[in-house]
């Protein structure tokens, strides 16, 4: 009976400890700042920071409170994030009430009503994850924009960011309507809401690829301002990728055609974590003339943003080149060797940069050097970086 009680003792002690460890809310003192992830300003001047424009609380299917997520930020080094909760666009603005034009009836669409952890998700826009948040953000020096993740009813998923906290619209809504006479509300409506108030769009994750016409308008009438080009890179399974639209490539499982269609359509280059729980290293690199929210809006509309995961970069050449001239220095040292020239090739960033130069594939890792002997001849070289992307199938070369 003795032993029998100890074990029961212990059984509840364990048990207690796990409740506890699944409930405790995050604090200080779990965080501390992830180690030194900036990169030096650009050739242009311009600030380069880390944003993330995707990602969730327990507002609605997350699993860290609004300011877990700002404390989560600060852990890897970010300088600018949106949080976007799935559900209703009206919940992004305080104040505002919720509108009983349209309330979903069918399963499908008030699943978002339940969160992962079976917790019942709020419908009154009172309850803000952006006030919520913005404290701890102000605390920690980041930089917070307000949004939502919605889209086309079982199809595309579009997320807005920099909806006002004033933004009032027309009807409640989760899932978008794609034609004017479906239940819902009209995504043509919805969007033109939207982006008049101040907001962009953002079309993530492109499991729907991308020629259908919602999407297309959206781009063309100047709505959805960007797409992402990574999603998570700490879900790169294959039956992951397959269920949302990557591609398997050179770069692995990747959405290639987001990039092109990027670059056709002249819109904004986005990689996002779209974190339910703590964040990965995926990041949007953003080219600001200010650490301000107003700058970062003013690239973002400039189309100044750059992919920056596993180690590469994603944008255009405009872009990554301003960003590799001040990351990797070329020094000619032609005192040292009588035979050869010897060239010094120095990474100033968080990212390994792999390069193929004089005839040589170099890794070169974060803050270090590396030292090639020119024996051509030639007075000038080319690199290529193999991990600095600029289309789906180009990466950068610079002439030195």
């Amino acid at each position: 009976m003795k032993i029998k009680n100890i074990l029961i003792s212990i059984f509840l002690t364990l048990t207690a400890a796990a409740v506890f460890a699944q409930t405790v809310p995050l604090t200080d003192e779990f965080y501390a700042p992830k180690r030194n992830n900036k990169f030096p300003k650009a050739k242009s001047g311009r600030l380069v920071l880390m944003g993330d424009f995707h990602t969730q609380t327990d507002q609605s299917h997350g699993g860290l409170t609004p300011e877990d997520r700002m404390l989560d930020a600060y852990y890897w080094g970010l300088d600018v994030i949106a949080i976007t909760d799935h559900g209703n666009i009206c919940g992004a603005a305080a104040d505002t009430p919720v509108d009983s034009k349209w309330v979903p009836e069918d399963e499908y669409s008030v699943t978002w009503m339940i969160n992962h952890v079976h917790k019942k998700m709020t419908t009154n826009p009172t309850i803000d994850a952006y006030k919520r948040a913005l404290p701890m953000a102000k605390k920690y020096d980041v930089i917070l924009l307000s949004g939502v993740e919605t889209g086309i009813s079982g199809k595309e998923h579009i997320v807005a960011v920099n909806i006002p906290l004033n933004f009032k619209c027309s009807a409640y809504d989760h899932w978008l309507s794609e034609d004017p006479g479906g239940k819902g509300i009209y995504y043509r409506d919805r969007f033109k809401e939207v982006c008049s108030a101040g907001g962009f769009m953002i079309y993530v994750h492109p499991h729907y690829g991308y020629a259908r016409e919602q999407v297309q308008w959206g781009v063309d009438n100047g709505y959805i301002k960007g797409i992402e080009v990574m999603n998570g890179s700490d879900r790169n399974t294959e039956a992951y990728n397959k269920t949302w639209g990557a591609t398997w490539g050179e770069a692995g499982w990747r959405w290639y055609g987001s990039f092109d269609y990027a670059l056709k359509n002249n819109i904004g280059i986005y990689a996002n974590t779209d974190s339910h729980e703590e964040r990965g290293g995926t990041c949007t690199l953003v080219l600001a003339k200010e650490r301000t929210a107003e700058s970062v809006l003013e690239a973002c509309r400039e189309l100044r943003t750059v992919g920056y995961f596993d180690d590469m970069l994603w944008g255009r050449t405009r872009d990554v080149d301003d960003i590799i001239s001040t990351c990797v220095e070329v020094t000619k040292l032609d005192d040292v060797d009588p035979k050869a020239q010897i060239v010094r090739i120095s990474n100033k960033s968080p990212m390994k940069m792999t390069i193929s130069v004089l005839d040589r594939d170099i890794e070169i890792p974060p803050y270090d050097n590396v030292l090639v002997r020119n024996e051509t001849g030639r007075k000038s070289f080319v690199i290529t970086y193999k991990n600095v992307w600029t289309s789906s199938t180009t990466r950068l070369k610079k002439r030195y």
